[in-house]
């Protein structure tokens, strides 16, 4: 919820759209596949993984996938096309 709020502020401070979703369920009920330009997406969520949700929400639109640790980048190496950055958050 902190990383959605910080998103969002920034977003509005440079006058970017943005639609944050801080569960699953909501992100099923509210996010249309195919309707973002880029998601930032966090690697570890509740029930999936990001690549998971990443290859649902964007097919093959860009995707950022963020996170504390940087473990993810080893533990899944093939990453859908979809990914095109890794961002450790510090």
């Amino acid at each position: 919820a902190l990383f959605c709020k910080l998103m969002e502020k920034i977003a509005r401070r440079n006058g970017v759209p943005l639609k944050a979703f801080t569960s699953l369920d909501a992100l099923r009920t509210e996010a249309p596949q195919g309707e973002y330009d880029v998601a930032i997406i966090d690697y570890y969520l509740d029930e999936v993984r990001g690549p998971q949700v990443a290859t649902w929400l964007m097919k093959k639109r860009p995707v950022v996938l963020v996170s504390r640790s940087e473990e993810c980048v080893r533990e899944d190496a093939e990453w859908p096309e979809c990914i095109k950055k890794f961002v450790a958050k510090k």
